[in-house]
């Protein structure tokens, strides 16, 4: 199955070529007028393509041009050429993203005991930038599976968000903890989990 970057801006990128034979000889069939349509992901019928279809020479093969716009829905999708003598072809395709980004974050843990506090500081990233993600959640585990924090928003300016835990929410002498941040980068949740021990924290 042939795979296409979605919304390809390379026309290149988004040939199909097909060969038609005639049903009686099995040899190419040449000097064709195929009609393509599409059905896409999650589509449950089929239309005319924004491209175009033509014969490379004089060979029987041809090549579908698809638009841009042809491919601009990720997931499977079927191409079915029809033509005068020859039987109906179904062509699938798979309409990927092969060009995500990556998101990720730094997290740092700090005990201030000078101030009673637990401090949590995270800065995200896209592609290797820092970006601001309009909010974030931190989560923090204890190694026995109790929560410290659920689910906290935590305030910063741009790419910076930081939590200050006290009282009950802060980590114990010796407690190794799993830190979890969430938020919303490039369209899509992200979540960031990293373990820190309390004391060498601290330290």
């Amino acid at each position: 199955m042939q795979l296409i970057q979605q919304s390809e801006g390379t026309a290149a990128e988004r040939e199909v070529r097909i060969t038609l034979y005639d049903p009686i000889t099995g040899d190419p069939k040449t000097g064709l007028s195929p009609t393509v349509t599409i059905c896409k992901a999650g589509g449950s019928s089929f239309g005319a393509i924004a491209g175009s279809v033509a014969e490379i020479g004089s060979t029987g093969c041809y090549k579908v041009a698809l638009a841009a716009g042809d491919v601009d829905t990720l997931g499977a999708a079927t191409l079915r050429v029809s033509a005068d003598g020859v039987e109906d072809m179904d062509v699938h395709v798979q309409v990927v993203d092969f060009i995500a980004g990556v998101a990720h974050a730094d997290i740092v843990y700090a005990v201030n005991d000078s101030a009673s506090q637990d401090e949590y500081t995270v800065q995200f990233y896209w592609d290797g930038v820092a970006v601001d993600p309009g909010s974030a959640t931190l989560t923090v585990w204890r190694r026995d599976g109790t929560k410290l924090i659920d689910g906290e928003a935590m305030t910063g300016v741009e790419s910076w968000f930081i939590y200050d835990a006290t009282g009950g929410e802060r980590a114990a002498a010796g407690d190794a903890l799993e830190v979890q941040v969430q938020a919303t980068i490039g369209g899509a949740v992200r979540t960031v989990k990293r373990v820190f021990g309390r004391d060498v924290q601290a330290a």
